[in-house]
């Protein structure tokens, strides 16, 4: 018996890579129409932020079409690649994306049916210049080495609390509940100075 497996994954990364490098190539050209022909007759683009800096679904090739030659121009989206290998289930192509705007990037998700776009996701991730310290970038709790006058991670975060809104402001005005609390720790240094003004003495939970 043939296996036939491997050929049918190589054929849906092959549809959806050729399908992304006709998407890119149109946006690099700034040709919205382009772009819009590679969607279904009834299809859905969902954006948040990412292009139109709204949340936003724009439907059918007609209104990606408006939609593009709104943005475009500023938003300058590109090269949109896969993240993961792509799926095909009942003759519908899944496939995990990242792309990159002119001002941040972010993660997408694309569906085909028929060589087209049936539906498209993108979202704004991170803003280019302010990325999140997380993993290998996150703000390390610990110094190693000795040198004078050196502070300890504890001492380090009060000279901080006590400076806040005095010799130094904040970049970054958190309000609102949890969320706000939660909005604040992720704004938090090295990169950005973050104030929560909602903060009680001792968090919930």
């Amino acid at each position: 018996m043939t296996d036939t497996a491997p050929a049918v994954k190589d054929t849906v990364e092959e549809t959806v890579d050729g399908w992304l490098s006709d998407f890119n190539d149109a946006l690099e050209r700034g040709d919205a129409e382009a772009a819009s022909e590679l969607f279904l007759d009834t299809s859905f683009w969902r954006d948040l932020v990412a292009l139109t800096w709204n949340i936003k679904t724009v439907e059918n090739p007609d209104g990606i079409e408006r939609m593009l030659s709104e943005t475009l121009g500023r938003a300058k989206p590109r090269a949109f690649r896969t993240t993961e290998p792509p799926a095909e289930a009942e003759g519908v192509i899944e496939a995990w994306l990242a792309f990159e705007t002119e001002v941040g990037r972010g993660p997408g998700h694309l569906r085909l049916k028929d060589g087209k776009a049936w539906t498209l996701l993108t979202a704004l991730q991170e803003l280019r210049g302010h990325e999140e310290q997380a993993h290998g970038a996150r703000r390390k709790g610990v110094e190693h080495g000795a040198f004078k006058d050196r502070e300890t991670w504890l001492e380090e975060r009060r000279r901080e609390a006590e400076e806040l809104g005095f010799e130094t402001q904040p970049e970054v005005l958190v309000v609102g509940g949890r969320a706000g609390r939660h909005r604040a720790r992720r704004a938090a240094p090295p990169t950005r100075r973050a104030h929560d003004c909602d903060r009680p003495p001792r968090a919930p939970g």
